[in-house]
């Protein structure tokens, strides 16, 4: 592939290349982190008065797991600019670092989800058919998942409606096909999402220092088995003003 005009390439066995190799990876762990504690926090917030905020956790979960992804293979998107792969043969890989979005969108998220799901093209058919939603815009639409997450966070009367609906419509024994529609959709796309990274990361070996900060030691596994999915919320009910809320 030629580069463009103005383009900068960072080609394999170069020191910028590897300075920008070991970063995005650190970052892609990292973003695989919290894109698998918001998956997992989602669940705690699975109540009427909750529901809306279930929704707005889940979509980060979605969008830590897709940027996660793209740093994986060297791809980002920034402020102004993006990096895609140009060459990705062994031994002779190379990165174009592109001006401007590459989008016409002009949200930052909703720009962020149109160069995904336009990068994501190529994985289709290497990932599993049950996890493809997450690799596709849904209602063909790239920006449905920003549009939808704005719907529900800055407008309350749509937030009290999932909240009516999730109280109409949830049954623990029947999850997540009891969730109300949006609420649903948005926890498919967030799991396969994630799913979708955590295989990727299994299949490349992903292991960096970026999250040597956080205890216990030991691997990506055990610090996510122990800070994510052990913990259980601490009961602070009892510690707050619950008596003068309830007026």
């Amino acid at each position: 592939m030629a580069s463009m005009p103005g383009t900068r390439l960072l080609r394999e066995a170069t020191l910028d290349f590897d300075h920008y190799r070991d970063c995005s990876l650190r970052d892609a762990e990292r973003r695989l982190f919290m894109a698998v504690s918001h998956y997992r926090r989602s669940l705690d917030l699975m109540t009427p008065g909750a529901a809306w905020w279930a929704h707005v956790t889940l979509y980060y979960g979605s969008f830590f797991a897709a940027s996660a992804l793209l740093a994986m293979f060297g791809a980002r998107v920034l402020k102004g600019r993006r990096i895609e792969v140009n060459t990705g043969a062994a031994g002779h890989q190379a990165l174009s670092i592109l001006g401007g979005w590459g989008s016409t969108h002009t949200g930052s998220h909703q720009r962020f989800w149109d160069i995904f799901y336009s990068s994501a093209l190529a994985l289709i058919p290497v990932v599993n058919p049950p996890l493809r939603i997450g690799l596709s815009p849904v209602t063909a639409r790239a920006t449905w998942q920003t549009e939808t997450r704005n719907l529900i966070n800055y407008d309350t009367h749509h937030a009290l409606q999932v909240a009516e609906q999730f109280e109409a419509s949830f049954d623990k024994q029947q999850f997540p096909g009891s969730l109300p529609g949006l609420v649903q959709t948005q926890f498919a796309v967030c799991e396969a999402l994630v799913l979708i990274a955590l295989s990727f990361a299994k299949d490349f070996g992903l292991a960096t220092d970026a999250l040597g900060a956080l205890g216990p030691a030991g691997t990506r596994r055990t610090k996510l088995r122990r800070l994510v999915f052990d913990p259980r919320p601490p009961g602070l009910v009892r510690k707050i003003k619950r008596s003068q809320c309830l007026v």
